[in-house]
């Protein structure tokens, strides 16, 4: 996979000068929508947007596989409503990259579609709200550490859609401690899970 290809360069870039990137990978187009393909066929949104931050921090790109992968990432976030504010960004930045690309109609529509939906879950957290209502707000508007932590002092159960996204970003471990829900019914989703020892990196 071209992923090898990356990380080969990142080992050898361990021994140049500590101040030194490793150099940009150039993908062929093969590569490039295979590196596309796979991201999308991630088990989890939150895992098809860290492949594709892989390959927008990593790749030598040209302007228009730099929109599509940005119209890519933020369709992601979009859809999965994870980081509203980056999906916005990253439709503008497509845009404006390249204005008239196979994407940049569908990122136009997008766009739209990102701002409506983040300026609703803006406005919601300024009301009352149940906390998984909130976390999944929070979520959305980009605050998912706070969402995490607040989640993790209460001892309330999240929801299993919730729970699959803090495994997916390294949160919930299967090796935790199921015995951290002390709230919350309907709890056989998060039987052998419990908060990571070092979450966000598990």
């Amino acid at each position: 996979m071209w992923r090898s290809c990356l990380a080969g360069l990142f080992c050898l870039g361990l021994f140049a000068c500590e101040t030194a990137p490793p150099p940009a990978v150039e993908l062929t187009p093969a590569q490039f929508d295979q590196a596309i393909d796979e991201a999308k066929a991630e088990s989890h949104p939150w895992l098809t947007i860290q492949s594709l931050n892989e390959t927008v921090e990593t790749a030598a790109l040209s302007d228009e596989q730099r929109a599509r992968l940005l119209f890519e990432r933020g369709t992601a976030r979009r859809q999965a409503r994870i980081n509203l504010p980056g999906a916005v960004s990253d439709f503008r930045e497509s845009l404006k990259l390249a204005p008239d690309s196979p994407v940049a109609a569908n990122a136009r529509t997008e766009l739209g579609y990102a701002d409506d939906a983040w300026g609703a879950a803006a406005g919601r957290l300024e009301g009352l709200q149940t906390l998984p209502e909130w976390f999944d707000d929070m979520v959305a508007t980009g605050e998912l550490e706070a969402a995490v932590e607040r989640y993790r002092t209460s001892e309330l159960a999240p929801t299993q859609e919730q729970a699959e996204l803090l495994v997916a970003a390294g949160y919930l471990c299967r090796e935790g401690d199921d015995d951290d829900w002390t709230l919350g019914q309907d709890n056989e989703h998060l039987e052998k899970l419990g908060w990571c020892e070092n979450p966000g990196v598990s």
